[in-house]
């Protein structure tokens, strides 16, 4: 996103989500002062100027359903209003940082060696946080189950089987993960190598 767009991204986050929420008469939370609830608004105008004006509103509707405070008259906090936002619009391609680290990690290597890189991707994205073992071995079982099915489907296809119905979508849908690991993978290495 270039400058121009961030910044119509940013107002467009002031215009449907801040605003909206500061007229309806949300008060600043009561853990931040004025300034440290100015530059939390202002992170979050950054962080979601990737989002469409429906995204936004609907991200609006959420936040005024569920205000933070013990009377419920603040404006949700930041990792609210984040957490909401990537169920509402997740970022389009976006490589987190946690994301990086947990892939640069062993962890991250044994899956991509392995072929359950998909599953750990998508267990990141669920829980945002670095994986737990207990998650990790449910995850390692099912990706070795589905990269299983997916190189057994595959041979079939170079042997001159095609692929109909559900094995068809399998693998697309599996080809299709595999290639979201890889943008992970093409991002690390492009930092290793402006490093």
């Amino acid at each position: 996103m270039d400058s121009k767009a961030q910044a119509e991204g940013e107002k467009r986050v002031r215009d449907l989500l801040i605003g909206p929420l500061e007229k309806r008469g949300l008060g600043v939370p009561t853990t931040l002062t004025k300034d440290g609830y100015a530059e939390s608004m202002h992170m979050v105008a950054q962080m979601l100027a990737y989002m469409t004006p429906v995204s936004l509103e609907a991200l609006m509707e959420i936040c005024a359903a569920h205000p933070g405070g013990p009377k419920g008259d603040r404006m949700p906090i930041a990792n609210f209003i984040l957490d909401q936002a990537r169920r509402v619009q997740p970022p389009a391609n976006s490589v987190s940082p946690l994301m990086r680290a947990v892939f640069k990690d062993a962890v991250g290597q044994a899956a991509c060696r392995d072929g359950w890189g998909p599953e750990l991707l998508d267990l990141i994205k669920e829980d945002r946080r670095w994986p737990r073992d207990v998650a990790l071995k449910m995850k390692k079982r099912t990706g070795r189950e589905r990269e299983s099915r997916f190189k057994r489907l595959k041979m079939q296809q170079s042997k001159g089987r095609t692929l109909m119905g559900d094995d068809k979508q399998f693998v697309e849908w599996r080809a299709a993960r595999h290639a979201a690991v890889q943008n992970v993978l093409d991002v690390i290495a492009e930092e290793r190598g402006a490093a």
